[in-house]
């Protein structure tokens, strides 16, 4: 079992689904695509089903999550693999150090959605990235 103090530069992407939500089949998959190597990133070491009375919870855990260009690379994989349209559903990401601190996963995480790119003038320094490109920060604000 994955621990925070086991990889303290670590983190983990958290994808919460209903617990009304049929979550076998997506959990059979992020679990076969970690054994089978999917994520093609060696810092993937793990994943973890929490079954909470409202939700459930499927993580990704990082060995090292201080590059942000394979966090995102990561958290594409989580969405072409789950097959989640992660316009409704926010995905949330969260340093080990801060679960340490926290004594939690989920307290404090940060919430992340991909978001449709918007028409018009491309040079829009405001522009969002299309549902293929990479997650966009919802806020700074913690959940």
């Amino acid at each position: 079992i994955p621990m925070w103090e086991h990889s303290p530069n670590g983190g983990c992407w958290i994808v919460k689904v209903k617990k009304a939500d049929n979550i076998d089949k997506k959990w059979e998959l992020l679990l076969f695509a970690c054994i089978g190597e999917q994520f093609r990133e060696p810092s993937v070491i793990g994943v973890v089903l929490s079954l909470r009375i409202k939700e459930r919870l499927m993580e990704v855990w990082l060995k090292d999550g201080r590059n942000e260009a394979m966090k995102q690379v990561i958290s594409k994989r989580i969405k072409e693999l789950l097959k989640i349209d992660f316009t409704n559903v926010m995905i949330y990401y969260k340093d080990h150090r801060r679960s340490i601190k926290d004594g939690s996963t989920m307290k404090n995480a940060e919430g992340f959605k991909f978001v449709k790119q918007k028409k018009g003038n491309q040079q829009n320094k405001n522009k969002e990235t299309t549902q293929k490109g990479e997650p966009q920060q919802i806020n700074r604000k913690m959940v």
